[in-house]
């Protein structure tokens, strides 16, 4: 019967042990592995907003030198119409200079008229008296200008009579020239109009092709940043999923007797110790890039480096602070899963295993702070 008791309680016991192993080795292999799915879509989802980002570079490339362009369009078009308005004075000037000719010119074409009335009363005198027979020729012209084409007869006039028939063919001879002048530079005027009115319109067209193009690229500009913001919110998401997964299930990962949990699950060896001739101030945990990496102790994150690949000679890392005031570091890592300002339990996902910064392979430089010095990470694990 004893025998038997202690069968059975060996049995018991047994099974308790099986049971807790297995257990135990469940809840680290899924801190160890994550959620592999999951990890893919972030990963995935990281690339794909390296791809938004790019794109988004090259937009805001094309958008600014878009506006560069109608900045120039508008500098050109602005030049124009200074010139266009010089031109307008001119045209208003010249406008005023043509009535003030016109005027002139109606005034020496009376003059003209009264002389050649007064020329063909002083014919008819002379033809009645019969100085001049030859005169009776004058007396048949149908104008001025056949008039003028009988110079034979003029010689045969009175001096008066040349003197007047002189001053008649200058003063029409004056008014030709200065009408063929007047309409020479309006017709110049106008052309120069005409070609401004043409670059004007060139460029009014161009402009609003390019505020087209430019207005598109602001579209596409705001539907991209609808797009990494979505890209970013998934991702924040699913790692919320992680961050939050490995916690629920963490219980045996809590500080014991003052211990801190070991931040790369299923990975015990050490490459480099802490101190020595390069006063090393923690350990090197050497494994696979991607390897996960987990808090030691539950705490705040109040560092979280993922821009700068060098981060101080750390790369990407994680710095968090316990609740008992010690300060943990997590560096070297390819990928960060954890924010500035994030509550975090022991167990939880923080990183990725990698060689970022200061490094020559992938490993975990793991570190303790304690009151602003490092301290041997050994002495809590």
């Amino acid at each position: 019967m004893r025998k038997c008791k202690k069968f059975l309680s060996g049995l018991m016991a047994a099974c308790l042990l099986v049971s807790f192993l297995n257990v135990m080795s469940g809840r680290v292999g899924f801190a160890a592995n994550g959620d592999s799915s999951v990890e893919s879509q972030i990963h995935q989802l990281e690339q794909r907003q390296q791809q938004l980002a790019a794109e988004s570079e090259r937009l805001k490339k094309s958008i600014n030198t878009k506006k560069a362009y109608r900045a120039n369009i508008l500098e050109q078009w602005n030049l124009l119409q200074s010139q266009m308005n010089i031109l307008t004075e001119r045209m208003n000037l010249l406008n005023q200079e043509i009535a003030s000719k016109q005027a002139r010119m109606n005034e020496i074409q009376q003059n003209m008229d009264e002389n050649m009335s007064r020329l063909g009363e002083r014919l008819k005198a002379i033809y009645k008296a019969g100085d001049v027979p030859e005169l009776a020729i004058f007396l048949n012209v149908q104008n001025f200008g056949d008039l003028l084409d009988k110079a034979d007869m003029v010689q045969k006039l009175s001096r008066y009579d040349a003197d007047l028939i002189d001053e008649l063919n200058e003063n029409r001879a004056q008014i030709e020239q200065e009408k063929v002048a007047l309409e020479g530079r309006k017709k110049e005027v106008e052309d120069s109009k005409s070609v401004l009115d043409a670059k004007v319109e060139a460029l009014n067209k161009i402009k609003r092709e390019n505020d087209q193009i430019a207005n598109e690229l602001l579209r596409r500009e705001s539907k991209l940043r609808a797009q990494i913001s979505a890209n970013e919110a998934r991702k924040r998401s699913l790692q919320n999923d992680i961050f939050n997964g490995p916690a629920r299930n963490a219980n045996h990962f809590t500080k014991r007797n003052g211990r801190y949990a070991w931040p790369v699950p299923g990975r015990r060896n050490i490459s480099s110790g802490w101190g020595g001739r390069r006063r090393h101030n923690g350990i090197d945990i050497p494994g696979p890039a991607g390897t996960p990496i987990v808090a030691t102790a539950d705490g705040v994150v109040v560092e979280a480096n993922s821009s700068s690949r060098w981060g101080h000679g750390w790369g990407y890392y994680v710095l968090v602070l316990h609740d008992d005031g010690k300060k943990t570091i997590y560096a070297h890592l390819s990928r960060v899963l954890a924010r500035p300002g994030q509550r975090v339990q022991a167990g939880q996902m923080v990183g990725n295993m990698g060689s970022t910064g200061h490094s020559t392979g992938n490993h975990l430089h793991f570190g303790v702070m304690v009151n602003g010095r490092w301290v041997n990470p050994m002495l809590f694990l």
